[in-house]
């Protein structure tokens, strides 16, 4: 007798698969899930975490590929890393 696992069939993972704040790659760049909000006439739905256009609101279709960065990010730091005033 021989017991084996069947896995499920798999696609790729999709915009609508995400959550308001997963953290997510695609088009070479990092993006983080926001709230679907309008932002002067501009529907957004996502906000980039790197390079130049970091802080940028985008869109991204439901149906678009995206892959989903599924371990929970921890930022470590200390009292003088924090900036309080300008």
């Amino acid at each position: 007798m021989k017991f084996q696992q069947i896995s499920k069939s798999k696609r790729h993972t999709k915009f609508y698969d995400t959550h308001t704040g997963d953290i997510f790659f695609a088009h070479g760049f990092t993006y983080m899930k926001t709230s679907h909000f309008e932002d002067d006439n501009d529907v957004v739905n996502a906000v980039q975490l790197d390079s130049l256009s970091k802080g940028e609101l985008v869109f991204f279709e439901e149906d678009e590929d995206v892959d989903i960065l599924k371990s929970e990010v921890v930022i470590n730091y200390e009292a003088n890393d924090v900036m309080s005033w300008v």
